[in-house]
């Protein structure tokens, strides 16, 4: 995996939250994405995030995601979270909000205008946090 630093602080973190999805997907989902991890070692963070917003579809790992009721883990849920707002265009954010609220997913309160407020200490990833299958 590319473990380059990007062009900021803002860019380099959004890499690691990248590999951390990744690593949280096998975790919880058993999902194996090895594209993902591929684009992630050629393209960085940001730049496979842009490619996989730049599809007019969602990626093989979105549905795999969704079907494992795991959509908090999606590149379009990272994208959209505040601290990384900088690093997307309108469009491309406009693109994530879009794809989650298709499948019924509102991203951290995005679609009422306030964010979620993560408690202290939480971390996706305890050993009692699993997705929940979605009703396909």
């Amino acid at each position: 995996m590319n473990d380059e630093p990007g062009t900021n602080d803002v860019e380099d973190r959004f890499h690691r939250g990248m590999a951390d999805v990744y690593q949280q997907a096998k975790d919880e989902c058993d999902y194996t994405a090895t594209r993902f991890l591929q684009m992630l070692a050629e393209q960085g963070g940001l730049g496979t995030a842009r490619t996989l917003l730049g599809d007019s579809k969602t990626s093989d790992g979105f549905t795999a995601l969704r079907k494992c009721g795991c959509l908090h883990l999606t590149v379009e849920n990272l994208v959209l979270r505040s601290e990384f707002q900088e690093l997307f265009t309108p469009a491309e954010r406009e693109t994530a909000l879009n794809r989650l609220k298709l499948r019924g997913f509102d991203p951290a309160g995005l679609a009422t205008g306030q964010e979620m407020k993560v408690p202290k200490g939480f971390s996706p990833t305890a050993p009692d946090r699993r997705c929940t299958p979605a009703s396909v």
